[in-house]
């Protein structure tokens, strides 16, 4: 029998309505997300893909399950314990070191930037991923059935896309949630 390994979080894709016409979706999609993809904050990523990539986005932390189908925003708000703001680059997910409660900000209206070697690389807010990023979390649920405690969401992208290479730094900084910074190393692996 094939071991398969545990799904540590998930990630939304095409959650905005032009990154769904980049990619040529109707509607958004989601994929798993294994604790390998997880760097921490401050240690060089190594570059594994030909044109990587970085985004900027928001990492709902569970503490409680959220079951679908029928899941609705307020069970979404029952559900999360901590949420981050987050960078997924170069196939890697870095997380802020600085949990914030959703009682202290609405992520609808929470602007983000991406800064690039230091200047402003895109920018977004929250209302871009299906009017908001609890929606994210809703859709999830709904979709695969239930979401479990300590499971890790990514919202999807509150940016575009920004082309990175081996020794960039990239900075994403979300209203209300702080900042997440990281690094690629040096060379191509």
């Amino acid at each position: 029998m094939e071991q398969t390994e545990a799904v540590h979080g998930w990630r939304l894709v095409g959650g905005s309505v032009a990154s769904r016409r980049e990619l040529g979706l109707t509607e958004p999609s989601f994929a798993t997300l294994s604790a390998d993809t997880f760097r921490t904050e401050g240690f060089p990523i190594p570059v594994d893909t030909e044109k990587p990539t970085a985004e900027a986005g928001i990492a709902f932390v569970l503490g409680s399950r959220l079951a679908g189908p029928g899941a609705t925003v307020a069970d979404a708000l029952r559900a999360v314990d901590l949420v981050l703001p987050a960078l997924e680059i170069a196939g890697a997910v870095v997380l802020g070191a600085t949990p914030a409660s959703l009682s202290t900000v609405d992520l609808r209206l929470a602007g983000c930037v991406l800064y690039h070697r230091g200047s402003v690389a895109a920018t977004g807010a929250g209302g871009v991923v299906l009017g908001s990023p609890l929606n994210a979390l809703v859709c999830l649920a709904n979709t695969v059935g239930a979401l479990e405690p300590g499971q890790i969401v990514l919202s999807g992208a509150l940016t575009p896309p920004v082309e990175v290479v081996p020794g960039d730094s990239v900075l994403a900084s979300v209203a209300g949630l702080g900042s997440v910074t990281a690094v690629l190393s040096g060379e191509q692996s």
